[in-house]
């Protein structure tokens, strides 16, 4: 017998009937078929005229937008080889905001979500349309008389004009060789097809509200290492805390932390540690690529905090004599700002300060792995760290008269993980729409497929172990 079943839909206007097009994948892989919901002359029906680029030959503008949507849904369909069936994806180039500098390339999600369904591992839980019906064994719109797709994808038809992220616009080859001043249009929407297929959380990150009060399956493996909780045992305040714990938000699913150990590049990261429980102990922190060497990057002692009431240019040039005496023989805390990260931990350095922590000045910070370039005509012999302009304004307001054990530490773990190996995702200081907690954090290497920026070199390939999308998408149940 059925469980009861709930399902919740994404409704699209669309200008025209839509057409369909199955791309057929080798035996045991799933196989999309690709939904034409653009309306005649426009989209991926666009006549113009264009000549072949990268393997794609098509002849129309049209057309090479369709064999190259239809090129990654066949990447797809091989990279999901468990199942068999078949998934329908909505496809459109409509027009999206944007200006001459920056807008949406693409988005994508699934079309409809379902809870209680037979076979779901997780019961009150949302799952998106297409592994809920991998996981059922059929499609679960019978059941209500619907025929709705499974996944949504919308790319961005005026990429490229003039007034609309300006330059050469869409790359429609399949070989990946898109120009600089362009945007491929295979790994952008090979991205996209990871949120379709199941990787995002349907939780509002700002208020950290579930979807008609039920969890997504998603919610399930994601963690908070600082309350140590997964989101599924949070209330909706400690979502939304955790939702901005930069560095501290991971993902506790076995495979994923297997493959992480497998496919991320092993790396001697800085870690900063303040004391002082009010502070926050661990802090996310950015490793500078000057100073001592791995392995030789560590510090103990006293909190020095050059307190500048954040004025531009602190630390520019030789301090004086009451600066000096505030970090000598002491970690120096010292604002972003006015110079080069060389010329800072220089001067400080120079007044006798054994480690340089400096909090930022913009409220931007990621928890980068590295940051800063090297000065060859300074010699640089202490380590420095970066932390935020939070984590900086809550060390500063502490107090800066009190006597505060400060840290600096490698610990070699693999790129784009925790202390115990668990990948980290991205959860900025400030909440983005559609990006936190849906992605894997910037700070892996290799660079991942789905991290929430573009960066040139993510696998398009999806095999393990290569990438963590595959593994991550079988934690939840692919």
């Amino acid at each position: 017998m059925n469980k009861p079943m709930s399902t919740l839909r994404q409704l699209f206007a669309l200008a025209a009937a839509a057409s369909s097009l199955a791309v057929t994948s080798a035996a045991h892989a799933a196989t999309f078929v690709i939904v034409n919901a653009d309306a005649p002359g426009i989209g991926l029906n666009d006549p113009k005229p264009v000549a072949p680029v990268g393997g794609n030959n098509g002849t129309t503008l049209g057309q090479q937008r369709l064999i190259a949507i239809n090129f990654l849904a066949g990447i797809w369909g091989r990279t999901l080889s468990n199942t068999n069936q078949t998934f329908e994806v909505l496809v459109t180039f409509a027009p999206q905001a944007c200006t001459a500098t920056n807008g949406t390339l693409a988005s994508a999600g699934p079309y409809t979500i379902y809870r209680d369904f037979d076979n779901a591992k997780f019961a009150g839980t949302w799952y998106p349309g297409a592994l809920a019906n991998k996981l059922a064994g059929r499609d679960l719109d019978a059941d209500t008389g619907d025929a709705f797709p499974e996944l949504a994808v919308t790319a961005n038809g005026n990429v490229g004009n003039s007034d609309c992220i300006a330059g050469s616009g869409w790359y429609y080859g399949l070989d990946g060789q898109a120009p600089a001043d362009g945007f491929d249009l295979i790994k952008t929407i090979l991205h996209e097809f990871g949120h379709g297929v199941g990787f995002l959380s349907f939780v509002n990150p700002s208020n950290g509200k579930y979807v008609e009060g039920f969890p997504s399956v998603w919610e399930h493996f994601l963690h908070d290492d600082k309350i140590n909780k997964r989101w599924v045992e949070m209330t909706d305040d400690e979502r939304k805390t955790s939702a901005l714990n930069d560095q501290g938000l991971t993902w506790s699913g076995f495979k994923t932390f297997v493959a992480a150990q497998q496919t991320l590049k092993t790396a001697y990261l800085l870690d900063v540690y303040i004391g002082d429980a009010a502070i926050g102990g661990f802090l996310p922190a950015g490793t500078f690529r000057f100073g001592p060497g791995e392995g030789q990057r560590r510090a103990f002692g006293l909190l020095g905090v050059l307190n500048d009431d954040r004025a531009p240019g602190a630390a520019c040039n030789a301090l004086t004599a009451a600066q000096a005496s505030a970090i000598n023989k002491r970690v120096a805390l010292i604002r972003r700002g006015g110079c080069a990260f060389t010329q800072k931990v220089n001067f400080a350095q120079r007044a006798g300060a054994t480690a340089v922590i400096i909090d930022d000045n913009a409220p931007d910070f990621g928890g980068r792995p590295l940051v800063g370039q090297p000065d060859p005509t300074l010699n640089i012999f202490i380590p420095a760290a970066l932390i935020s302009q939070q984590d900086g304004d809550k060390i500063r307001a502490s107090g800066t008269g009190r006597f505060i054990p400060a840290a600096l530490f490698e610990i070699r773990r693999k790129a784009g993980t925790n202390l115990f190996g668990r990948p980290v995702m991205f959860a900025p200081r400030e909440v983005m729409p559609g990006s936190s907690v849906s992605h894997f954090d910037t700070s892996a290497s290799p660079n991942l497929l789905m991290e929430p920026f573009a960066v040139g070199d993510e696998s398009i390939t999806l095999k393990p172990p290569t990438d963590l999308t595959l593994p991550l998408l079988q934690d939840i149940g692919w």
